[in-house]
C-alpha cells in the first residue's frame, strides 16, 4: 500500500492515486473470494519480476549469512511490529509497550525485501498467537514462485517460538521441499545482566 503513490506517475490516464486509506478501506470491504484472487495475482506478477531478477547478470539475490551465500535459498522474516495511532482509529488499541495503535504481523523475503504478506492486527495482539502466525507464513508461502520453494529458511523471533509454531516448521520439510527455521534471539551484553 504504501508503494500506492507510484500510480501518481500515471495520473493523466488513471486519474489521481487512491490514498492509503482509501486502499485499506477497499481491502476490507472485499470478501475471501476477492483477496484470493488478488493474492493469486500478486504471485504471478512476483514470479515474472523474479524470473526477470535472476536473468540479470548478478543473478537473483541470495542472502549471505555467516559469510556463507545460501544459493538457493529463500529467506522468510517473521515479525510484528508497532505502529502507533495518535488518535481512536479503528482497531487501535493499546500495545504490549504501553502505547496505542496496531500489531500487524508480517512476513517479508530477505533475499529481495518485500512484503509477501501482512495480517493487519489490533495492538493488543498477541505477540505469540500460532494461528496468526501461521495464517501469515502460509500466504507468504504461497506468493514465492512454485520453481523457488524447495529450500526455505524460516527466521522468527522470540515471539514465533510458540510449541505449536515449531512444530508447523518441523512438518513442513518433504521429499521435494527442505523447511529451515532460526527461532529466537541474540543475547546482548545488557540483556544478560538484566536476567542476570
Amino acid at each position: 500500500m504504501s508503494d500506492i503513490t507510484v500510480l501518481a506517475h500515471h495520473a493523466p490516464v488513471l486519474g489521481a492515486e487512491p490514498s492509503d486509506t482509501t486502499v485499506r478501506r477497499t481491502l476490507e470491504l472485499a470478501d475471501p473470494a476477492t483477496l484470493d484472487k488478488i493474492a493469486r495475482v500478486r504471485a504471478r506478477v512476483r514470479a515474472h519480476v523474479w524470473s526477470l531478477i535472476a536473468a540479470r547478470p548478478g543473478g537473483f539475490p541470495w542472502l549471505a549469512i555467516a559469510g556463507k551465500v545460501l544459493a538457493g535459498w529463500l529467506v522468510i522474516d517473521l515479525d510484528g511490529t508497532l505502529i502507533t495511532a495518535r488518535s481512536d482509529k479503528e482497531g487501535a488499541a493499546p500495545t504490549f509497550k504501553m502505547g496505542y495503535g496496531f500489531h500487524p504481523l508480517g512476513a517479508w523475503c530477505a533475499n529481495t525485501a518485500e512484503s509477501l504478506a501482512m495480517l493487519l492486527r489490533p495492538g493488543n495482539a498477541g505477540s505469540n498467537t500460532f494461528a496468526d502466525h501461521l495464517t501469515v507464513l502460509t500466504a507468504a508461502i504461497r506468493q514465492i514462485p512454485a520453481r523457488m520453494r524447495s529450500e526455505l529458511l524460516v527466521r522468527v523471533d522470540g515471539a514465533g517460538a510458540s510449541h505449536e509454531l515449531i512444530t508447523h516448521l518441523l512438518s513442513l520439510s518433504s521429499r521435494r521441499r527442505t523447511v529451515l527455521f532460526t527461532s529466537g534471539w541474540a543475547i546482548t551484553r545488557p540483556m544478560s545482566r538484566r536476567s542476570g
